[in-house]
């Protein structure tokens, strides 16, 4: 997030229960999802929709991305990678980054444009307590008719000095 001459804008804090906008109860497992569509896409759909996604990167399993994710969707972790394609790519890569649903990190984001069905999402990601790593980020979000995301592109930035890094993309087929 770079300042401005109006200075930063607020970011949304997200603190997630099963309580959460994004979330609905359906049998016995909680499903999350990006939203309902109501017309047309807006900032309110992307808030609730990266609600939805930090609650999945805390529970345990995979279960609920069929949810927040379109079964041939894409997911980048950076410009120049190659894109994880369909819901079990991202499954795999999603249990495999991440140290589990007790990771402490904390998430704060801002949903910045929304055009037609896509939108970008302004994102800061503290690691560990107290923070050890800060991550800034620019998420671009394209959903489908139901509210899954079928492309999900990541931007990770990081501060100077310090050691970031990035989900390297899956093998180039060929």
């Amino acid at each position: 997030m770079s300042p401005s001459s109006r200075g930063s804008p607020p970011l949304h804090n997200h603190r997630c229960g099963h309580g959460a906008a994004g979330w609905e109860e359906r049998g016995a497992r909680p499903q999350l999802h990006w939203t309902v569509r109501s017309g047309r896409w807006t900032e309110s759909h992307y808030e609730r929709g990266v609600e939805a996604y930090e609650q999945a990167w805390r529970t345990s399993g995979t279960e609920g991305l069929d949810t927040l994710f379109a079964e041939d969707a894409t997911y980048q972790t950076a410009p120049f990678e190659d894109p994880f394609r369909g819901l079990a790519a991202i499954s795999a890569m999603w249990e495999e980054e991440r140290s589990g649903p007790d990771e402490a990190f904390a998430l704060r984001s801002e949903v910045v444009p929304v055009e037609g069905d896509t939108g970008v999402v302004r994102v800061e990601v503290r690691y560990g307590e107290p923070a050890s790593q800060t991550y800034r980020n620019l998420w671009l979000v394209r959903l489908d008719d139901e509210g899954r995301c079928t492309s999900f592109g990541e931007w990770p930035f990081w501060p100077p000095g310090t050691e970031g890094g990035f989900v390297e993309g899956p093998a180039p087929l060929g």
